[in-house]
């Protein structure tokens, strides 16, 4: 391995370096991965063009780190890098990530004790990750790592003196941000304002210098559309200043603050923070007011578990930050002119009074979870309101279904509104659906998805995957317009059968023929029931070749592509699996298998999915909902190409169609040391009910180190590495 040392201040680091391969790091969803041609930082003060850069030393010494272009920044475990900024006349940061086009996200290997470290030191008026003097610090993303950031006169992660802050992302790792002077610890430098700030998990501290927030604006600085999602997040307000929001002396009331409804918040103006302290809040709700005049406070967040769910194309695809929708009396999704993600996990989750779409709201519907959004009749003025209320033209709806798509959602309108839409005189538009089973119902004179009643044509109404029944109310159409008005650009993919009918009860003869993207605003006006059935959505999901997951699904399987899949056999009682490959796939039964390209397709052999319990063979169960197994210590489950295992009395979480292992059941076949490694056939050896021999299961298994696991295929074995539970 050939390292380079930039001997004099401001090289770039570019062609002709020698590169590494095959370096390990934890991306957001907390997964183990390798990236080639990483460029090893050694003592320096470099500008760092676009690429992969590895911090290997346990004492790295550098300059001001300049971003240029996309960054991506590994931390080794045991490394510790110092970037110290200039003060005059250069005025320049720990690290400088400045400028629409220039981003840095940073990585660790591993969340223990031996986790690298970086320090962050502005220089003069300059922030410790982030702008100089007069530069905004945008565009930071912190995934790992125990990062320790201090501004001078100038916000610890965000703008220098006068330099705003936005798109700051922190999802994991232990963070330390000071301000110093008038700047945030995360947010804006001196009269500087920070926006777009998301804390998804982790511990972060952030300390505001005086007359600057914790989170939020420096001195004069606005602080705005700060989403506390999970970790605990501890954040103090500087002299006169307040934890999160605005910064001393700001012209404007801070707006747009959110917490988790997991979250426990607890906010003081003096310090130690008590149960006296805790402020109540419901999802979504701005609780900027709350916090006003509240120096301290802490959020102890859930920890994020990333969820997968189906995008248009039928491609799996992960989320790490969103918000949890939990049952409320009235709750407001999202946030103006932003994208916001929710969950649905409850199998009974009630919204009494519906909800209400603001901005660009995106709802997964998790395998096995059922979300019930009854609208609500405000009898003052004799009016109801839809189940779920999207009107606009700034704001949308867009629903998403896991693998299996079993997630339900009921939407029901009171009267004169829509079931998902408006309510009377209003217009439901930009209402996408890509998958899981809906069923909206308008109250009468509204349509079910749609338009209230008199609302004028209900727009952009696509629906692209699931299964969908509209049923309007009196005199109104399923999907539409509400009483009195027809919908425009409705359109429906062709992989539908589409059904269209005045009564409840739909045949054969009120099949609606239409080709993809076709407008059927005219076609469906005045028709009260419609129901359309797709296709279960293919499973597909990116792997790395040679990686080891597992799948269980709700449909049987004759064609896959892009992987090998095996079934347990046995034990040899010392952590060591036998397998056998299947050439066909069991609705509900459960599989380990191995990536042979890099995105692993399976195709349902028919429509039908199955509604039976999923089965359990050898010791590996399946589950088509996401499942947290409370463990004796004897189970693990396979994902992300390692085996994550669960000690005694401790916990781990199985997503949705994926597969655990209990060793304790895999049936031990007692193999002599002189005899082969074989995976097929019978093995040679007799099957043994010896208890000394049963006991070593879950004991030898715990005690493999770092939680490794031998997979034995056709007489190879193939190691399978151990990762910390996320």
């Amino acid at each position: 391995m050939r390292k380079v040392c930039l001997l004099f201040a401001a090289l770039t680091l570019s062609a002709g370096l020698w590169a590494l391969d095959n370096v390990r790091y934890i991306d957001a969803d907390g997964q183990e991965k390798t990236v080639h041609n990483v460029t090893e930082i050694i003592n320096s003060s470099t500008t760092l063009d676009a690429g992969w850069y590895v911090v290997n030393g346990a004492d790295v010494q550098a300059g001001t780190l300049i971003c240029n272009g996309d960054i991506r920044l590994i931390l080794a475990d045991g490394a510790k890098l110092t970037a110290t900024g200039k003060g005059d006349p250069h005025f320049t940061p720990g690290i400088q990530v400045s400028g629409e086009t220039n981003s840095l996200t940073i990585y660790a290997q591993s969340t223990g004790e031996q986790v690298g470290q970086l320090i962050a030191k502005g220089g003069k008026w300059a922030a410790g990750i982030g702008g100089g003097k007069g530069a905004d610090g945008n565009n930071i993303t912190i995934n790992g790592g125990k990062i320790t950031a201090t501004g001078y006169t100038a916000a610890g992660i965000g703008g220098g003196y006068g330099g705003n802050c936005s798109n700051i992302t922190i999802n994991g790792g232990t963070v330390t941000a000071t301000g110093g002077g008038l700047g945030a610890g995360i947010g804006g430098g001196d009269r500087g304002n920070g926006s777009n700030i998301t804390i998804n998990g982790g511990k972060v501290t952030a300390n505001g210098g005086d007359c600057a927030s914790g989170i939020g604006g420096g001195d004069r600085g606005l602080g705005s559309s700060i989403l506390l999602n999970g970790g605990t997040i501890t954040a103090n307000g500087g002299n006169n200043a307040v934890a999160i929001g605005n910064g001393y002396q700001a012209t404007k009331a801070a707006f747009n603050i959110f917490v988790s409804t997991k979250g426990v918040v607890k906010a003081g103006t003096t310090k130690p923070l008590t149960d006296d302290n805790i402020v109540n809040h419901t999802s979504a709700d701005d609780i900027a007011n709350l916090l006003v005049g509240k120096r301290y406070a802490t959020v102890v967040g859930p920890a994020m578990v990333p969820t997968a769910y189906i995008d248009e194309n039928g491609v799996s695809r992960n989320v790490a930050a969103y918000m949890v929708a939990d049952s409320a009396s009235s709750v407001t999704w999202g946030i103006k002119g932003e994208s916001t993600w929710y969950v649905v996990n409850g199998a009974d989750v009630q919204l009494a009074k519906g909800a209400i779409c603001q901005g660009d709201v995106r709802l997964i519907l998790a395998d096995g979870a059922k979300l019930t959004a009854m609208g609500w009749l405000d009898e003052s003025i004799y009016m109801g309101y839809a189940g779920i209320q999207v009107v606009g033209e700034d704001n949308s709806l867009t629903i998403y279904a896991q693998a299996a798509q079993s997630g339900q959602l009921i939407a029901i309108g009171e009267y004169a509104a829509a079931g998902i839409g408006g309510k009377s005189s209003e217009a439901g538009s930009n209402i996408t659906i890509n998958g899981g089973m809906i069923i909206a119902t308008g109250g009468r004179l509204g349509s079910g998805i749609g338009g209230g009643a008199y609302g004028s044509s209900s727009q952009n109404i696509i629906i692209n995957g699931g299964t969908v029944t509209a049923i309007g109310g009196d005199y109104a159409a399923g999907i539409a317009g509400g009483y009195g008005y027809y919908a425009s650009d409705v359109y429906i993919s062709d992989a539908y059968v589409l059904y269209a009918g005045a009564n409840e009860t739909l045949t054969d003869d009120d099949i609606v023929t239409h080709s993809s993207a076709q407008d059927l605003g005219m076609t469906l006006a005045g028709q009260q029931y419609v129901k359309m059935e797709g296709l279960a959505t293919p499973y597909t999901r990116s792997m790395t070749i040679g990686q080891w997951a597992t799948v269980c699904l709700p449909y049987a399987a004759t064609y896959f592509e892009g992987a090998n899949f095996y079934k347990i056999n046995y034990s040899d009682g010392a952590g060591k699996l036998y397998i056998e490959e299947v050439e066909t796939l069991e609705a509900g039964m459960p599989y380990i298998f191995e990536a042979t390209a890099e995105t692993v397709t399976i195709d349902h052999e028919d429509a039908t999915l199955t509604n039976g319990e999923e089965q359990t063979e050898r010791g590996l169960h399946g589950s088509f909902a996401r499942k947290v197994i409370e463990s004796d210590g004897s189970q693990a489950a396979i994902s992300g190409g390692s085996v994550v295992v669960a000690e005694e009395y401790s916990t781990i979480t199985i997503p949705a169609c994926r597969a655990y292992i209990n060793m304790e059941e895999v049936p031990t076949v007692y193999q002599p040391t002189s005899a082969p490694l074989r995976c097929m056939g019978v093995p040679r050896g007799q099957a043994t009910d010896n208890p000394s021999l049963h006991h070593s299961i879950n004991s030898s298994f715990k005690m493999i180190k770092d939680g490794q696991l031998i997979i034995v295929k056709d007489g190879k074995t193939y190691n399978v590495v151990g990762m910390e539970v996320k």
